[in-house]
């Protein structure tokens, strides 16, 4: 992959990369350093990267492990309703803020919200997804389907 191709697959997927790391973070600032911290790992280790189709995966991986890094060392939240004014831009905004908050608020790990922003957010397939995160399709289907009876509980479906 060259730089230029980098930056490319980059610039098409940062918004959702945004998106996941606010989703974690719930603030602003910490989602721009997640992403921005991501990017600069990627950047040092880009020309290794030889599989282009699971750079999304890559990048989203990257991306929520440092959200994830930022959050545990800050331990603060702001309103999450900013989220909704970032999601705006494309129209998409009151579909996606609800998902965010439905992730978050039935407290889904880490790798299961991997498999739920590349289903919903990316429309892959189980056989994609588990293509892509490197770990067998029947794990995908099973954090799926566990992540789906956390939704329904903490949604008060069930």
């Amino acid at each position: 992959m060259t730089r230029e191709e980098f930056a490319s697959r980059l610039q098409i997927c940062r918004k959702r990369l945004y998106i996941a790391a606010l989703s974690v973070t719930k603030n602003r600032e910490d989602a721009e350093d997640a992403l921005s911290n991501a990017t600069l790992r990627a950047l040092k280790r880009y020309k290794d990267f030889t599989d282009t189709g699971k750079f999304d995966a890559w990048m989203l991986t990257t991306t929520m492990n440092e959200a994830k890094r930022l959050r545990s060392s800050k331990r603060y939240f702001e309103n999450a309703d900013e989220l909704y004014d970032v999601l705006d831009e494309d129209g998409t905004a009151e579909g996606n803020v609800v998902f965010f908050d439905m992730l978050t608020s039935a407290g889904l790990g880490v790798r299961c919200r991997k498999v739920f922003i590349m289903k919903f957010l990316y429309g892959y397939t189980f056989d994609e997804i588990a293509s892509l995160l490197r770990i067998p399709a029947s794990t995908v289907r099973s954090e799926y389907y566990r992540g789906l009876e956390k939704l329904k509980k903490a949604e008060g479906l069930k």
